[in-house]
C-alpha cells in the first residue's frame, strides 16, 4: 500500500476527484484549503493511500504549530466536522499505521481529528460535540411545520417587526458581519478570528458560490448576520452573529429560515446547524427546535510520542481565556488575534 502526500492547491480537478464519496464535503475543497493557507500560512498535507493504483483513503492535515513551536497535523482546523474519506477496500487498521508512520516521518507531536469515528472505533474521543441536521423538503410548508412552535412564533415576530434580509450585496456586509462577531465573542469571553480569515472566506467560498452571507436590517441598521457553506446537495450553517440590544427581534430567526427557504427551493437535500458543545443545552435546544436530528460528533488526538489516544481536557484553559477576552476593549482581542489564533485549530 502507498501513501503520498498531495497538496490541494496543485491538483487539478481536485473536488471532481473526490466528489463522488458520500463523505466529502466542503471542508475537503480546495476553496477551504486555500482559506486555511492563505489565512494562517498553514502548510497542507492531504495523506493519500492508494492499492494497486486506486485511491483506498484521503485524510487532510494542515501543519499548525502551537505556541510553544511544536508542530502538529490537524484534520482540519476550522472545520466543524471532517471524517477521513475511506473505501471499502482499504483495512482501517492500515490507514491508521500508515497515517502514524508519515507523521512521525514529519516530526509531529501529535495529530488531530476532526471526525472518523469509523475509522477509530472503540478509541477515546479527545472531545465530544452535538450536531444538528435538518432534512430539507421541497415543499417549504412542510418543512416549516416540522418547527417547534416557538421557533415559529420568533419567525413571525422578525416579520411583523419590518426587519429586512440583504444577501451577498456587497463586501459592505462582510464589514458589518465582522463588528458584530467582534461583538458577539466579547459577549461569550472569546478570542475573535482575525478579519483576513472572514476576507478569504468571501473570496474564496462566497464569491465563488459556495456559500452565502446574509444580513438582517432593522431601520437601515445590521443587526444580525450568518455565514452558510453548501456543496453538492448539502447545506451548512457556520458562523453567526448579532447586536444583543435587538434580540427581541428575533432576527437570528428570520436569517436561518430565509437560508432554509433558499436551500429548499435550490434543491438541497440537507441543511446543518453546525458543533454544538455538549454543555451548550440552551444551543441545543434552538437548534432542536428546528426539527433537526442530533447525532455525536467526535474528535479524536493521538500523541506520536506517548502512542495512544488522549483525551483533552481544555475546561480550565477555556475558562481563562474567557475572563480574559471577557474584560478586553474591543479593538484589543482582534490585535492579539492576528498573533494568536493560527495556534487554537
Amino acid at each position: 500500500m502507498h501513501i503520498e502526500s498531495i497538496n490541494p492547491l496543485y491538483t487539478k480537478n481536485w473536488n471532481d476527484l473526490l466528489n463522488k464519496n458520500d463523505e466529502f464535503s466542503i471542508f475537503l475543497s480546495s476553496e477551504w484549503a486555500r482559506v486555511l493557507v492563505n489565512s494562517y500560512k498553514y502548510k497542507p498535507f492531504y495523506l493519500v493511500l492508494k492499492k494497486k493504483d486506486e485511491l483506498g483513503a484521503l485524510i487532510p492535515f494542515m501543519e499548525v504549530r502551537n505556541i510553544l513551536n511544536q508542530r502538529s497535523g490537524v484534520s482540519l482546523p476550522f472545520s466543524d466536522v471532517c471524517h477521513p474519506v475511506i473505501t471499502e477496500k482499504i483495512n482501517p487498521d492500515k490507514i491508521i499505521e500508515r497515517t502514524i508512520e508519515y507523521a512521525k516521518h514529519l516530526g509531529w507531536h501529535y495529530i488531530d481529528f476532526h471526525g472518523g469515528e469509523k475509522l477509530f472505533g472503540t478509541a477515546t474521543p479527545s472531545v465530544e460535540y452535538c450536531g444538528h441536521r435538518l432534512e430539507l423538503n421541497h415543499d417549504i410548508n412542510k418543512t416549516f411545520s416540522t418547527f417547534r412552535s416557538n421557533t415559529r412564533r420568533n419567525i413571525r415576530k422578525a416579520l411583523q417587526s419590518n426587519v429586512q434580509i440583504h444577501i451577498n450585496e456587497s463586501s459592505k456586509l462582510l464589514d458589518d458581519f465582522y463588528y458584530l462577531h467582534c461583538l458577539t465573542r466579547r459577549r461569550h469571553g472569546l478570542p475573535v478570528q482575525p478579519y483576513s480569515f472572514f476576507r478569504n472566506i468571501y473570496d474564496q467560498i462566497i464569491a465563488k458560490d459556495l456559500g452565502i452571507l446574509m444580513c438582517a436590517l432593522y431601520q437601515g441598521k445590521t443587526i444580525a448576520s450568518a455565514v452558510f457553506f453548501h456543496m453538492g446537495n448539502r447545506a451548512l450553517f457556520k458562523f453567526g452573529a448579532s447586536d444583543m440590544q435587538y434580540q427581541h427581534l428575533r432576527a437570528n430567526n428570520l436569517l436561518m429560515w430565509e437560508a432554509i427557504k433558499r436551500y429548499c427551493k435550490d434543491g438541497y437535500k440537507s441543511f446543518n446547524f453546525g458543533r454544538t458543545d455538549i454543555d451548550q443545552e440552551g444551543l441545543c435546544r434552538y437548534k432542536s427546535g428546528w426539527g433537526t436530528t442530533g447525532y455525536p460528533i467526535k474528535y479524536f488526538r493521538y500523541n506520536l510520542k506517548k502512542e495512544q489516544f488522549l483525551e483533552v481536557n481544555s475546561t480550565n484553559f477555556y475558562s481563562m481565556i474567557k475572563i480574559i477576552f471577557g474584560k478586553m476593549p474591543i479593538g484589543l482581542p482582534k490585535n492579539l488575534s492576528r498573533l494568536f489564533y493560527k495556534h487554537f485549530a
